[in-house]
């Protein structure tokens, strides 16, 4: 007979509990529906949702099922969703967000501030510190009550072991934005770069229709993706998976020393701002000369946008060719990975005028319908905190059964 170890039995009761809570992520379900789902006997989910009731993370809810006449009530059960509380941290080349969200990961209060890369991060990171104790004191949350952070960044770098945010790396900081945090915090840190964190967030709330393989493309300022595999982020053997800016969708001649070659970050929404600001005159853009107030300095992804549904024809003779290079690279990756589905996020992508224009491409370069029919728009808002709220959820609960 084989004996089970005392950390065996631990794990498997922590994996079982975590299995019952993410049951409860999409909504109040039953005791037998979560025994059936998870294939776990109704009386040792009985006894867990007990263990788990007795902590407060979860509670019966209000309502019962009334539909059938004979035998019990089935009484529902549903996340406690202020039971505890995360912080989800995003920084940005020039912005940082901070939010306080609910396990349900709805973001009950965010704050943005302004950055620049001549300001060392210490600094930086005692601004985000006060920003995120001044925010639980407006909630009237104690930080006993808050289980962590979720910290989302752009730039990787798997090799240290932890993630840095190079912007800042003029400043030889010898610390990292998560270690800086988690000290003057006193609180754990969870770090995923920014694409990675709102692919798994995407999947979170796309819940019962959720791929299992996707490609996420975060396409504004900047633009990166997420691979999506067996319902896991891939990050490749060095961590550089989805790095999408340095493919290359055209290859000029060898030859012409005058030209080069195009990479994908060269159609970011940063790229089109900075080219359209260096040939700016009101002459060739007169509508977004007026909603710049002829200052090319106040051109942003905002009047960017309504620039081109406004009619200026030169943005979008501009914003149309970049699409069709985004069209080209979305077939190829089709074809190349046959992904359930291709999700573009970011204000930029989610604009209805620019999926279509998007789609159109597409649709004259490979006229194949069944192509057209993965590429959707994401589900989630533009709530920069989103992404890191759900990793500091995922991570400091749920994978671990609510054990704190």
């Amino acid at each position: 007979m084989q004996r089970v170890s005392g950390t065996n039995m631990t794990h498997v009761k922590m994996n079982n509990r975590a299995q019952i809570l993410n049951q409860l992520k999409d909504g109040r379900k039953s005791r037998k529906d979560i025994a059936e789902r998870i294939n776990l006997t109704p009386a040792a989910v009985t006894i867990l949702v007990n263990e788990l009731m007795q902590e407060g993370s979860i509670i019966e809810s209000n309502q019962i099922d009334v539909s059938g006449s004979v035998g019990r009530k089935k009484i529902f059960i549903e996340l406690n969703r202020n039971y505890k509380y995360t912080i989800g941290i995003r920084i940005e080349s020039d912005l940082v967000s901070v939010g306080i969200a609910d396990l349900s990961s709805d973001i009950l209060q965010t704050e943005s501030m302004k950055v620049s890369s001549k300001i060392p991060l210490d600094e930086i990171s005692r601004d985000i510190v006060k920003t995120c104790m001044d925010m639980l004191w407006n909630l009237n949350i104690s930080k006993e009550d808050v289980l962590g952070v979720g910290l989302n960044v752009e730039n990787t770098n798997y090799n240290k072991g932890d993630i840095e945010y190079n912007s800042y790396s003029r400043h030889k900081d010898t610390r990292s934005v998560e270690e800086l945090l988690s000290e003057r915090l006193q609180l754990p840190v969870i770090t995923e770069t920014t694409v990675n964190s709102l692919a798994l967030a995407e999947m979170e709330f796309r819940k019962q229709s959720t791929p299992q393989n996707l490609i996420f493309i975060k396409y504004g300022i900047d633009i990166s993706s997420a691979i999506i595999l067996n319902s896991e982020i891939y990050k490749g053997s060095f961590g550089n998976a989805g790095s999408i800016e340095h493919v290359m969708v055209g290859i000029k001649e060898l030859q012409d020393t005058e030209s080069k070659n195009k990479f994908l970050a060269e159609l970011s929404v940063g790229n089109i701002i900075e080219e359209t600001a260096e040939e700016y005159n009101a002459v060739l853009y007169p509508i977004l000369a007026r909603l710049t107030d002829n200052n090319p300095e106040n051109i942003d992804e905002e009047r960017l946008i309504q620039s081109y549904l406004y009619g200026e024809q030169q943005i979008i003779k501009k914003i149309n060719k970049k699409l069709e290079f985004l069209a080209v690279f979305i077939i190829n990756i089709i074809h190349l990975l046959d992904p359930d589905k291709i999700i573009l996020y970011g204000s930029f992508a989610m604009e209805e005028a620019f999926f279509n224009q998007l789609l159109s491409q597409i649709m004259q370069i490979d006229p194949d319908r069944d192509i057209l029919k993965r590429i959707e728009k994401s589900v989630l808002d533009q709530e920069k905190c989103i992404g890191s709220a759900v990793l500091a959820n995922n991570e400091l609960f749920f994978k671990t059964g609510g054990i704190i």
